[in-house]
């Protein structure tokens, strides 16, 4: 019978896990603030859960592919940016996507769902 780990590699899993959870806090966080902006800012649209949940969803899914092509076209072997300029691209690109991806997202749900225009 295998032994249960011990509380070392416990404590381990959980350090290594706690920095993805502080990201994804912050960043749905971040996305909720920017749709929030969004929605105050567009004639039609109202901050509504449904609006809100598409504004974040497309967030993440526009940030993640961003994430992905753009490492793949300029990082190094090991998957990191070794320019300032290659980093600092990527987080400007990232408020195109968090912005980008959420208006697009959200205008296709509405349009999917039917949701009314001034909801």
């Amino acid at each position: 019978m295998a032994e249960p780990p011990s509380r070392e590699t416990l404590y381990a899993i959980r350090k290594e896990m706690l920095l993805p959870l502080i990201g994804f806090i912050f960043g749905t966080f971040i996305s909720s603030l920017t749709g929030a902006i969004v929605f105050a800012i567009h004639p039609n649209w109202k901050i509504t859960f449904p609006n809100m949940i598409f504004f974040v969803v497309g967030s993440f899914f526009w940030v993640i592919m961003l994430s992905l092509v753009y490492t793949k076209l300029l990082a190094a072997d090991n998957g990191t940016l070794q320019s300032t300029i290659a980093v600092l691209g990527y987080f400007a690109l990232l408020i195109f996507a968090v912005i980008g991806g959420g208006i697009v997202t959200t205008y296709i749900g509405r349009k999917l769902f039917k949701l009314e225009k001034t909801e």
